[in-house]
């Protein structure tokens, strides 16, 4: 898993989330989008349909159903000493993209 949550912030040496791309787009109704706070349920929804997945609310319930599941099995496996600035912000960051995801599919 590839991750930018350790290093999102305000603080010297980090990126604002505002300015973060991804090199693969989700694709919406008006086009292609690569930030991260550009991708909402709706366009995974699209993006799927578009790839012949058909109704992804299914995956997308599965994630968000296994994601405390997920959190507790990292933190359980992390090795002795493995940095909290790493980890911490990498597994609040899962768990607020879950809870948005899951607010944003409640709302449609």
């Amino acid at each position: 898993m590839l991750s930018a949550w350790p290093v999102i912030g305000r603080a010297r040496g980090q990126w604002p989330q505002q300015k973060l791309r991804m090199a693969m787009a989700w694709h919406g109704e008006k086009g292609r989008y690569t930030k991260p706070l550009e991708i909402t349920a709706r366009r995974m929804l699209l993006t799927a349909k578009r790839l012949g997945l058909g109704d992804a609310n299914v995956i997308l319930d599965d994630l968000i159903a296994q994601t405390p599941a997920v959190i507790s099995s990292v933190q359980s496996q992390l090795p002795a000493g493995f940095p909290q600035t790493v980890a911490e912000p990498l597994l609040v960051g899962l768990q607020s993209s879950a809870s948005q995801l899951q607010r944003q599919l409640f709302q449609s």
